[in-house]
């Protein structure tokens, strides 16, 4: 065994000093300075016998710290050449200590280039994940505290963070009254969360595609939530995959909000694939310009039935009730609001709503006489497969008239497609073909479909996914120019940016799904109450949002106000939301979202009301 020398230990201690970085340099500096002045003066003593001990050192402390002096020293030889040694030991002292200090601003600066530094706020957001929806999270945030004076968003990811925060400043350049600040790390790494101050949090939002990091990021978060005393904070999460939920639930507890992505996105799609334009409406609905969604106390209200208070909003339209805790969207028009409970409300802002001390006068006799309705059957072309598509079949089959068809097309028609041996009202048709083949999405076209649903490929990165979509709305654009086919066109895009570009193809709707359930989990991640109302608007079971035929309720051709709406879908027990009108071809339609009651407006049998209703 080797002999551990002296020189060793020396090294050895040194090596740990330096190791223990800038402070301990300096503090090591300074100390040999000290030597190396006391050593000096005494020396001195021997040199200049008259003078004291005191003056000696504070000539030496001089020499070693400035050089320049030493011109105008005079004495014996051995004196000068004592000070001039001295000197020398403090120019290598001064060049030490102004390396240490230019290594430890740089290592500094660097770490704060990092984003490693621990953020010392209070009642902020804690975005986890930074992606393209972060964008979309981002601005929802930003719009949403407009009209507070100072609000903070701590975003957090294992990119640079001033990667991130280049791209935020191109993205949204101005932040407003909201101060976004990023930081690198893990975020399922409870030590990287530290750094995020969760303890004093208003709410965390988990931003990943990757449902098994989601869970770790909901079980890292939740577990420095529930060691601290924060009791407000909780946490949103999208989960893609049905079987990872129980798992992100039980990783949350009642700390989390978990929203389930395919079934959220399916249920849009299988809506908006059979009315064009309901995802403009839930976009509406979920992000926070126009109007939202709020939960307020009743008021005057208690006492009114539900059918009757459409027509005590003026600018507001009510959609439901919380009774005793319990969310009741679209009760029966009969139901009667009681002491303590809230309304559910769509309108601008928060707190502005009030009722009017009467109900107001509607035109009677332009209300459309009842007729018995009767569900048309259907022909659908899906253009696509993906795993969504289960979903969606499975929402269509409880929705479409007996009879319906569906045409499924795509080079891997059978790669994600279950067996629906269960379907009651549809029939199932899949091809496997190419749909980027003009002559084969003529042959398709034959089938005369009433819509067309486009899918994107899930094996793709966004740019390209949505780049071939594109390409199959152009060959559709140019086969319905030179032919008679008539067919709404519903698309399915991973890009909101990519919209401009699909709209000069004439689409009926879009479906931006990472864009639709961004908007609902920043929504949710500052209302928590929120959560069961969305779940009841996109689930089949319950009230849900349709597009209804105008002539259904008011007689077509004659000016109506929105008073005269609400009560004409009242009679159905139905809440009117809003209309959608029918422009050109090339126009294509107009979503309108709780238009002040006031407004009159006559409409066509090809318009129609967005009503929330049970079916």
């Amino acid at each position: 065994m080797r002999k551990v020398t002296f020189r060793d230990r020396v090294r050895y201690w040194f090596d740990n000093v330096m190791a223990k970085g800038t402070i301990s340099l300096v503090t090591l500096l300074f100390l040999f300075t000290a030597v190396v002045v006391v050593l000096a003066g005494l020396l001195a003593l021997l040199f200049a016998p008259g003078a004291s001990l005191l003056e000696l050192l504070w000539v030496s402390f001089n020499r070693t710290l400035d050089p320049g002096t030493l011109s105008g020293d005079t004495g014996s030889f051995g004196y000068i050449l004592l000070l001039t040694l001295v000197t020398l030991t403090g120019v290598l002292v001064t060049s030490v200590l102004i390396g240490i200090i230019n290594t430890g601003l740089s290592d500094r600066l660097d770490a704060l280039r990092k984003g490693r530094s621990l953020v010392l706020e209070e009642d902020h957001v804690v975005v986890l994940g930074f992606n393209e929806a972060a964008f979309t999270i981002l601005s929802e945030l930003v719009v949403a505290n407009e009209n507070q004076r100072r609000e903070v968003v701590l975003i957090m990811d294992d990119q640079p963070k001033d990667e991130m925060e280049d791209a935020i400043r191109k993205r949204i350049p101005n932040t407003k009254t909201t101060k976004i600040i990023c930081r690198t790390g893990r975020i399922d790494s409870p030590s990287d969360l530290e750094m995020c101050s969760l303890e004093t949090s208003r709410s965390v939002i988990v931003n990943t595609d990757n449902d098994f990091l989601a869970v770790k990021a909901v079980l890292a978060a939740s577990s420095i939530l529930n060691a601290s005393e924060n009791a407000k904070a909780y946490i949103t999460a999208v989960i893609g995959e049905e079987g990872n939920l129980m798992a992100a639930r039980i990783a949350g507890g009642e700390r989390a909000e978990i929203i389930h992505f395919q079934s959220t996105i399916a249920r849009i799609i299988a809506h908006a694939c059979r009315q064009p334009g309901i995802s403009a409406v839930f976009t509406e609905l979920f992000d926070y310009g126009g109007c939202e969604i709020y939960i307020e106390p009743a008021g005057e209200l208690v006492g009114k039935k539900m059918n009757e208070t459409g027509l005590y909003f003026p600018e507001s339209t009510v959609i439901g009730i919380v009774h005793e805790g319990n969310i009741k969207v679209n009760p029966l028009g009969e139901t009667v609001i009681q002491p303590g409970d809230q309304v559910i409300i769509i309108a601008e802002d928060d707190g502005v709503s009030f009722p009017t001390a009467e109900p107001a006068a509607y035109a009677v006799e332009k209300l459309a006489p009842v007729r018995e309705e009767t569900k048309k059957q259907q022909r659908l072309l899906v253009l696509g497969c993906t795993p969504l598509l289960n979903e969606v079949l499975d929402e269509e089959d409880e929705y479409l008239a007996p009879g319906s068809s569906i045409v499924v097309a795509s080079d891997h028609v059978d790669a994600y497609l279950t067996e629906h041996l269960g379907l009651k009202n549809i029939s199932l048709d899949l091809r496997s073909c190419d749909i980027f083949d003009r002559q084969v999405l003529e042959e398709l076209l034959r089938t005369d479909p009433e819509n067309v649903l486009i899918l994107t490929d899930p094996e793709l990165d966004d740019e390209e996914a949505d780049a071939r979509t594109l390409l199959v709305l152009l060959l559709l654009r140019d086969i319905t120019e030179h032919s008679d086919y008539n067919f709404t066109i519903t698309s399915e895009m991973r890009n909101i940016d990519n919209q401009e570009l699909a709209k000069v193809n004439r689409v009926n709707d879009f479906v931006v799904s990472s864009h639709l359930t961004s908007l609902i989990m920043c929504q949710v991640s500052q209302t928590r109450e929120l959560t069961p109302i969305f779940e009841d608007l996109l689930d089949e079971d319950g009230s849900e949002i349709y597009l209804k035929p105008a002539d259904r309720y008011v007689l077509p051709g004659e000016a109506v106000d929105m008073y005269t709406a609400a009560a004409a879908a009242a009679r159905f027990d139905e809440v009117f939301i809003g209309y959608r009108t029918t422009g050109t071809k090339e126009e294509g339609f107009d979503i309108v979202v709780n238009p002040p009651k006031a407004q009159t407006r006559a409409f066509l049998p090809t318009d129609a009301f967005i009503v929330l209703a049970e079916d």
